[in-house]
């Protein structure tokens, strides 16, 4: 990967001049699988139901949802076109891309065992489970404002003004997200002792 053509041919799997591995060659070798086993292992540690990490990694999404559901309505019903500021655009943009990365954090989430109360952290099993729940399909609807980025520099105007409506509409989605959200506070606080359900039930309400 020492020069232009080899990266190229590295990152998009083609390789028209034999200047080394593709992407997806490497991939397929044994030290590139590996690699992403101690990768993926490290990470799901980061995320074990208990960690200080994974916390503060679920009210950071939770702030960004409540934005993205404050702050989305308003954008697309009173903000349209050059009346939105750049700098609602830019934020937008950047939590899309942090829903995006949330949504491959997810493949290396563990969870706790609905029938044993036991923690599974095996791979195959988290990606498995990932894959065949709700919350899958949510974050991949959330992701495809991801694709603005791309389309605005073949979209004419009118056209892109039309489509960013359409994201907005997207982004909305993401306040599906909400009650597993609140599950999870309501997993760490019995933790810490009892939960009154009333008065959890009214936090959530409010």
């Amino acid at each position: 990967l020492s020069n232009p053509v080899s990266l190229a041919s590295f990152y998009f799997g083609i390789d028209p001049m034999g200047c080394g591995r593709t992407l997806r060659e490497f991939w397929a070798t044994v030290e590139a699988q590996e690699h992403h086993r101690l990768l993926a292992t490290k990470v799901s540690t980061w995320l074990l139901p208990n960690s200080p990490i994974r916390l503060s990694w679920d009210i950071f999404i939770f702030t960004a949802i409540c934005y993205t559901s404050l702050v989305t309505p308003v954008r697309m019903f009173i903000m349209s076109g050059d009346s939105t500021p750049s700098s609602l655009n830019h934020v937008a943009v950047a939590f899309d891309f942090v829903f995006a990365l949330d949504t491959i954090l997810h493949f290396y989430r563990p969870y706790v065992d609905t029938n044993t109360g036991e923690t599974v952290a095996d791979l195959r099993a988290m990606r498995e489970k990932y894959l065949r729940s709700a919350t899958f399909y949510i974050n991949a609807i959330a992701c495809i404002p991801l694709l603005k980025a791309p389309l605005s520099s073949v979209l004419r105007r009118q056209v892109l003004e039309n489509v960013t409506i359409y994201f907005n509409v997207l982004r909305m989605v993401r306040i599906l997200h909400l009650p597993s959200q609140f599950q999870e506070l309501k997993r760490f606080c019995m933790q810490k002792g009892p939960v009154n359900e009333s008065v959890f039930r009214m936090w959530v309400i409010l």
